[in-house]
């Protein structure tokens, strides 16, 4: 090769991750969250869609009779969203909802086809009673987190497993009580204990590098904008609702 002939990078292709509403997640909350997940360079691409896909409305309806979604109906349903789509195996679906689901955790996920983050679940409901603000930059937190958690763990007992029961700061916190995300959403950090467990993810190619760290901005970029927010440094409103990736 020629010194003044440029070496050719590995070519990285870009994934895509939908990102879903149920109908009574509001429109104009969405789009910002959207931007602001794709404000960052990258190889993943976050996809908005402006209409409801009628499975996903079908279900809503009986959710709502309800006031509860429940984890198999979610899940299945992004399954099938994704196929319509014709997503690859290692793209993803993540729903957004106002409901409470049937764990009352903040997020739940599977990952039927064993390749990429698989398909999340999240409860956007409950943040002005704990922050007294609205969902976009806690929920830009926990999508970015949860996809970077999908590539480590193929399912939520084997994440649980080695989740911190005790709030470290870290995004490996299991957060049982509500109150520990703040820890998470102030330090916006990977723990000492958690660190080489990554890194070996990393370095063996099952968490790509590009993939951890355009996730690990969009965190950055959440804690950012809720650093200085003044009740994130208080007590917050206690609730019921319980964290969960």
């Amino acid at each position: 090769m020629s010194f003044f002939q440029k070496r050719r990078l590995p070519y990285i292709p870009s994934m895509r991750v939908a990102i879903i509403r149920t109908p009574d997640v509001n429109f104009d909350e969405y789009q910002k969250l959207i931007r602001l997940l794709n404000s960052q360079s990258g190889q993943i691409i976050f996809e908005e869609f402006d209409e409801i896909p009628p499975l996903l409305e079908a279900h809503w309806e009986k959710w709502k009779i309800r006031k509860k979604v429940r984890w198999s109906e979610a899940l299945n349903t992004m399954q099938h969203i994704k196929q319509d789509l014709e997503y690859t195996r290692d793209e993803a679906v993540v729903l957004l909802t106002d409901l409470p689901n049937e764990r009352n955790y903040f997020s739940f996920a599977n990952n039927p086809d064993q390749a990429g983050p698989g398909n999340h679940c999240i409860d956007v409901g409950g943040w002005y009673n704990l922050l007294d603000h609205d969902f976009v930059f806690p929920t830009l937190h926990l999508i970015a987190s949860n996809l970077i958690q999908g590539w480590m763990y193929q399912d939520m007992d084997a994440w649980y497993a080695v989740s911190h029961q005790e709030a470290q700061g870290c995004i490996s916190d299991f957060c049982a009580d509500k109150r520990d995300i703040l820890k998470r959403l102030r330090t916006a950090d990977i723990c000492p204990h958690c660190e080489p467990r990554f890194s070996r993810a990393v370095g063996s190619n099952q968490l790509q590098s590009h993939h951890f760290h355009q996730c690990m901005e969009l965190v950055e970029l959440a804690r950012t904008e809720l650093l200085f927010h003044k009740r994130i440094e208080t007590a917050p409103i206690t609730s019921s609702i319980v964290v969960q990736q």
